[in-house]
């Protein structure tokens, strides 16, 4: 489903509902739609400059945009080739095999 139409959909439900006051959200759907298909346009950016109109989503966004991205290749990620354990950890208590293998991490 298209963004347009996913915001109509979204003004439709509203309309029904009978709301009679404008939230942040619905001012945040109604503003033109900037695709960012230009070369310097910034997420980041667009939300710094429009924190003042919508504060409690500039909140979240910030949020969802300060998550680091991880650039461990998915195969070193899910492999335990370094991770087996061998006869000497395996005579370990768990407790000292979990302490070992928190420091190694």
């Amino acid at each position: 489903m298209a963004v347009r139409d996913k915001r109509k959909k979204w003004k439709q439900m509203v309309s029904k509902i009978g709301c009679g006051h404008k939230t942040e959200l619905d001012s945040y759907l109604n503003e033109e739609i900037e695709t960012g298909e230009s070369p310097s346009f910034s997420i980041s950016e667009w939300w710094k400059l429009h924190t003042p109109r919508f504060p409690i989503l500039a909140r979240l966004a910030q949020d969802v945009l300060a998550m680091l991205i991880s650039t461990v290749a998915s195969e070193s990620a899910f492999s335990t080739g370094d991770r087996v354990i061998d006869d000497f950890r395996a005579s370990l208590t768990l407790k000292m095999a979990q302490v070992l293998i928190c420091c190694q991490d």
